[in-house]
């Protein structure tokens, strides 16, 4: 094997303009593969085909054709009822401060007024879909949430079977 590597070496220092010819198609080859590569931004095709994963490709897809990103406005103190000119104030202002800053046009259409039939759409849809967004580890901050002595549900006497929404893990 040795022998072989010798060989070559001794071939290309001799024939220099071929090297670098053969070096110069490699680096071609190399690039015009490259350039052609496609690959599939759909992870959802790579997943098996069962009637569990069908519902995630539903979810996922569903979400991913929207290409939005919802910024939600809430007070910083969740006690306090905030009015809706405040909300509203605070929504134009993020606005104003992000399109001064979005010089590259990155956002190319922000809506800003509060759409209550869409937000209630999103609101239903995210709602329908939870156990397809929550892991594991929200189902145990939830489950020891719940366990606690002072939230509603404990004091309430209700139960899981109660509750609208059951994980499906």
């Amino acid at each position: 094997m040795t022998k072989l590597f010798d060989r070559i070496f001794c071939f290309l220092s001799r024939h220099k303009l071929l090297a670098l010819l053969a070096v110069a198609a490699f680096i071609a080859v190399g690039i015009g593969v490259a350039l052609n590569m496609e690959y599939e931004e759909d992870i959802s095709k790579f997943l098996p085909e069962n009637e569990e994963q069908k519902k995630y490709k539903t979810v996922y897809e569903s979400v991913s054709d929207q290409q939005k990103v919802a910024v939600i406005f809430t007070s910083a103190d969740t006690a306090r009822v905030m009015a809706a000119d405040t909300l509203t104030e605070a929504m134009e202002t993020f606005a104003a401060a992000f399109e001064a800053i979005d010089t590259a046009g990155i956002v190319e259409n922000m809506t800003v007024a509060v759409d209550d039939a869409s937000a209630f759409e999103m609101v239903e849809f995210v709602y329908a879909n939870i156990p397809y967004f929550l892991q594991d580890a929200d189902y145990r901050r939830i489950d020891s949430l719940l366990a606690q002595k002072n939230t509603p549900q404990n004091s309430s006497g209700a139960t899981k079977s109660s509750c609208r929404c059951q994980p499906h893990h």
